[in-house]
């Protein structure tokens, strides 16, 4: 028997989330840099998250070789994403003689 997503805790199997992600490896930094300049970066990998597979009309989950498939028993593609941000702080206004110049 299928879970119904409308029953939430109707009969049915359960099987993993489907934001089941078994490793995740998250790296960060910034580098400050002369001049006032920022450098930053991160890196982030994680394994796959599961999915299940059903038919066309969306009623059943597909058989592999007679035997019906799982909740969640397939795993997508693992994640690795990167970015970089370059900043330098900006001045809006500046101080003379104790009064704000623009």
């Amino acid at each position: 028997m299928l879970c119904n997503p409308l029953d939430a805790f109707g009969p049915g199997d359960y099987g993993p989330s489907g934001e089941d992600v078994r490793q995740r490896a998250v790296v960060a930094g910034t580098w400050h840099a002369p001049g006032g300049i920022e450098v930053s970066g991160l890196s982030q990998a994680e394994t796959a998250r599961p999915f299940t597979i059903t038919t066309a009309d969306n009623r059943e989950r597909i058989e592999i070789d007679g035997i019906p498939t799982v909740l969640d028993q397939f795993r997508g593609t693992p994640l690795y994403s990167n970015g970089s941000a370059c900043q330098s702080p900006v001045k809006i206004w500046r101080e003379m003689d104790g009064h704000a110049v623009h």
